[in-house]
């Protein structure tokens, strides 16, 4: 998500009327830029070193250092956010408008990825929703359940991309944040082989 938000600001620069780049401060774009940039190099067997050279290699670790403490703090005020929301609805202390707010909110939490699983929250401890929609891991599995019938499912490894809590209303919307707060970076999920292994058209 963040890699498609760094592509669309730079088209924009290149071909919108505004430029899209100008108003973010370097000192914040840098950091999100080598972040994402440290996942194509790594991708490649290769290191900073490799991308860079020695001589800017110290300088991109300390955007990426600087980028970590932008994400945790983001991700510490997200939760302090959605606790003092809570305690302002549980004590009546939201006004009507904030109340109806709240209340629509519930509707539009979750993301609605393709998987999803239980998780605890980290704001109130209650049972939160991680999803995601990329599959890190796949494992058939066939049963005989009876002398002529097979049972088969799949077993998944999801990467966490997006968290939820209908309690608190906490929202995480990147793996970044989700990591930030010791949530898990992946959970399991279980699915029928018909769904999971469909056939792809159109590409004969």
């Amino acid at each position: 998500k963040e890699a498609q938000t760094i592509a669309n600001a730079r088209n924009e620069y290149l071909h919108g009327a505004a430029a899209s780049f100008a108003p973010i401060p370097p000192d914040a774009w840098w950091p999100r830029y080598w972040a994402q940039a440290r996942i194509l190099v790594h991708a490649c067997d290769k290191d900073l070193d490799d991308f860079v050279g020695s001589e800017y290699e110290s300088k991109v670790e300390s955007h990426l250092i600087r980028n970590k403490k932008n994400i945790e703090h983001r991700a510490e005020m997200l939760v302090e956010r959605a606790r003092q929301r809570l305690g302002q609805f549980k004590s009546g202390q939201m006004r009507a408008a904030e109340l109806d707010e709240w209340v629509r909110q519930t509707k539009y939490l979750p993301a609605r990825l393709q998987y999803s699983a239980s998780a605890s929250c980290p704001a109130c401890d209650g049972t939160g929703l991680v999803e995601g929609k990329d599959v890190d891991n796949a494992e058939t599995h066939y049963e005989q359940v009876s002398k002529d019938d097979y049972d088969a499912w799949v077993d998944l490894t999801i990467g966490a991309a997006y968290f939820s809590c209908t309690e608190c209303h906490l929202i995480l919307d990147s793996y970044e944040l989700i990591e930030a707060l010791g949530l898990p970076a992946d959970f399991e999920a279980t699915t029928d082989v018909g769904d999971y292994w469909e056939p792809e058209y159109g590409n004969d």
